[in-house]
């Protein structure tokens, strides 16, 4: 149903929560290694009661906090192309496909000792070994992987870095400055436990079959389209803090102010 709203309708919430902006700012630091422009993202959004502002206040110093450890521990890469757009026609059994591609925006294309990795970055709440587990048969990172290599990059893999959420609350009349200190420190003290890093790999057959598999997909969803009809997936209405698109879903009262008419992925339109 998110697809259908989002990518058939192209409905958008015209406000971001802050879980979700949260995300947003740490990737913006991550690409421009920033902390300002970082933190600048945090600055669209707006609460609209006091809990959403303690949340809001929360992120600002968990991203301040973060990207600061980050920066210090991970230098950046000498050779790289951030935020790598790419647009690929589709392969078809008959060969390449005229009205259906493949496009995406990788985080980071970085060149190490002559061949080349794809980088993604990923904030997380939890990490635990389900959350690894899955990346061994993660999809993105098989599209991205194929994609690279299509294109004609020597891709060796991928490095997948995952900065973990601080979970430390503000304490009755501590200043921001202060809790945005206890957090830095805790993470200076603990790198461990709030950065990690995996090196993932995909064989030759994995994408192939992943070809095979997207065109399958790419196909199935335009029949749906056709037939007016969209799945609905009711285990995502809770994931991530709560689908964006429940109110719609749910015909809650006004549910239709709360969104508007916006073009899917404008950044891959660049």
């Amino acid at each position: 149903m998110k697809e259908s709203l989002r990518y058939r309708e192209k409905l958008a919430p015209i406000k971001t929560r802050s879980a979700l902006a949260f995300g947003t700012a740490v990737h913006k630091g991550l690409e421009t290694r920033s902390i300002k422009e970082a933190l600048a993202v945090l600055g669209d959004v707006f609460p609209k009661n006091q809990e959403e502002q303690d949340e809001l206040d929360i992120a600002w110093c968990s991203v301040h906090a973060l990207l600061t450890n980050y920066f210090e521990r991970f230098p950046a890469f000498e050779e790289h192309e951030p935020e790598k757009l790419f647009v690929l026609p589709m392969k078809t059994r008959k060969g390449s496909s005229t009205t259906m591609v493949i496009s995406g925006k990788i985080d980071d294309l970085v060149k190490i000792d002559g061949r080349y990795w794809i980088v993604e970055y990923k904030t997380a709440s939890r990490l635990d070994s389900s959350y690894f587990d899955r990346l061994y048969v993660d999809s993105q990172i098989t599209m991205y992987m194929y994609s690279m290599t299509r294109l004609g990059y020597d891709v060796a893999g991928v490095i997948y870095r995952v900065l973990r959420k601080p979970a430390l609350r503000r304490k009755n009349g501590e200043t921001i400055e202060a809790f945005s200190d206890r957090i830095t420190k805790d993470i200076a003290d603990r790198p461990e436990f709030y950065f990690e890093e995996r090196q993932l790999y995909r064989s030759s057959d994995d994408l192939q079959q992943f070809e095979r598999d997207i065109y399958m997909q790419a196909k199935l969803s335009n029949n749906l389209h056709k037939s007016g009809c969209s799945f609905q997936y009711s285990t995502a209405c809770s994931m991530y803090g709560g689908c964006e698109y429940l109110p719609l879903c749910m015909n809650e009262n006004g549910a239709q102010a709360l969104y508007e008419y916006r073009e899917p992925n404008e950044e891959l339109k660049e």
